[in-house]
Formats: structure tokens, sequence, C-alpha cells
């Protein structure tokens, strides 16, 4: 599904392909191809050391270039640059389980709307007792699992939300799924922005007692941002956020093309275009959707 997903968010270009390769590409390599990799890749301006704990900066800077500074200097090597282009597939198979995944890009939210949006993917299905989770599970019993994610690659930025259960019932668990995703964009409430917010209290500072967690804090930072935001900042950000920037937010997610992939018997399989209807709120009459108030 993972690759499937980025397969069709961003067709002809690099993030569609799985990391390990395939046979053949394996194969064709030759150790020529290997030592330029490694000539290009493994050099002074490519790499980046981060370090946490009670260290002094001025003796990790000393043993960095004791260990590496033999390496040639070298250029950064650029992420690539992508471009999201929502498409849709379906991976058919014959057995008695369907899924249904739905990206959406928030790469052009600006700070405040993407810190938003993680909050409204948080209460989705962030965690064991999320809406989706209630909504399709808890009370109908309709899916094996639910959940929701971000991803951050090459400067692009996207929320996921994925639901797996019996492929007879996927009509209804795609209707439930999208109603929860859309009710709750648009009409988010205090009780669940405060949990929310409990949650990314808790992340934030579960974190900083943790060695490895905030090395990738600071790595991923810099290789994002170019720089190392503040603890601080970012969590007084997420405190501060309201009602209203949830709101906000949802409405600018329900308006952002989603990639759609599904699996399951191609028997019944999903409407592509009733879901984007469905999520958008241009059309909601088609057979297998409720009528939604926006």
């Amino acid at each position: 599904m993972r690759d499937s997903a980025f397969d069709q968010a961003f067709p002809d270009q690099p993030l569609r392909q799985p990391i390990i390769g395939y046979q053949d590409t394996v194969d064709d390599l030759t150790v020529d191809d290997l030592v330029a990799h490694h000539r290009a890749a493994y050099v002074g301006g490519n790499i980046v050391v981060s370090t946490c704990g009670n260290v002094d900066h001025a003796d990790v800077v000393g043993m960095v270039e004791d260990a590496l500074g033999h390496l040639p200097s070298g250029q950064r090597m650029p992420a690539p640059e992508l471009t999201y282009a929502p498409g849709e597939l379906h991976n058919g198979h014959g057995g008695d389980q369907g899924t249904l995944r739905l990206i959406f890009p928030i790469t052009e939210f600006d700070l405040k709307m993407h810190r938003a949006a993680t909050l409204i993917y948080d209460c989705l299905g962030g965690h064991g007792y999320s809406l989706l989770m209630k909504e399709l599970r808890e009370k109908r019993g309709l899916v094996y699992n639910c959940w929701a994610d971000a991803y951050t690659v090459a400067g692009q930025n996207l929320v996921m939300f994925e639901a797996t259960g019996e492929a007879r019932k996927m009509p209804e668990i795609t209707d439930i799924m999208i109603n929860t995703i859309r009710d709750f964009a648009l009409n988010p409430t205090q009780e669940e922005l405060d949990h929310a917010k409990q949650r990314m209290h808790a992340n934030i500072f579960m974190a900083l007692d943790h060695p490895s967690a905030r090395i990738d804090y600071v790595a991923n930072d810099i290789f994002e941002r170019g720089k190392v935001l503040d603890i601080k900042e970012k969590y007084d950000g997420y405190q501060a956020l309201t009602l209203s920037d949830l709101a906000k937010a949802g409405q600018m997610l329900l308006m952002q093309p989603p990639t759609i992939i599904s699996a399951g018997p191609t028997r019944g399989k999903p409407k592509f275009d009733a879901i984007r209807a469905a999520i958008s709120g241009r059309d909601t009459t088609k057979p297998g959707f409720r009528q939604r108030a926006s």
C-alpha cells in the first residue's frame, strides 16, 4: 500500500521507487556504480551529526573532526524536487479483506496550519481510541484496523488515513470513514482538541527524555528546515492552537485533492469519483454516500 501510494501521488518521480529496488536493478549494479555513489554521497558536505545529552559542543566538534575530518568535503546531495500529482489505484486480489487509504497533501500549509492538521490526523486516527477507531470498530465492529499517519519526505508533507476490514463491508466502511473525517474536519470539538494537546504534551516531553528521539528531532530539523527548531516554540505553538485554527485547517484539508489507494477483490471496488466528491462535499448524493451538512 505504501509503494502504491507514493507511486500514485508522485508519478514518474524517485519517491515512487521502493527503497530496496528491484531484482533487475540490483543485478545490474556494478562495482563502479557503488564506488561512484559512495564518493558522491559519503562526503563531509552531505553529513549531519547530531548529539544530545551532557556534552560539550566544542568537544563534540573536535571528536567529529578527528573521526571524519579525513573525508573529502564534497557537496551536499540535493533532495529530489517532487511534485504532488493525485492519483488512484485499486490493487485487486481474490481474498476476503479490503483496505482503503486516503492521502492528503499539506505541503503548502503554513507552520500553524501544518500543526493544526497534525492534531486533526491525531484525533481521527493517531491513537488507539481515535474517532475512526470508535466509529468503525468500537461502535460497529466493521474493521480489523484503522489508523492515521503523517509523512515528511524531501520537502513534501502528507497525512494519511487507512481502514481495513471485510471486503464485502468496504462500501459501508468507506462511507463511515469519509463521514467521520469530514465531520471532524469541519466541526472539531474542544474535548478532542484538549486531548490532542495532552498527547502532544506527552510526546514532546517523552522525546526530551529519550536521547535517540532528541537526536532524530535535531537531524530532521536540519535536513528539512536547515536549522534546529526551538522545542519550547514548538510546544507553545501546538498548545496555542484553537478550535478556529483546527476548523480552518480542516477546511483546507478537505480542499486538497487526495490520492486514493484501495485493495481487495475487483468486484465491488470503491468508486473513486464518488469518494472524491464525498470528501470535497461537491456532490454527496451518489449511491453509497449519505448527505452531509457542511
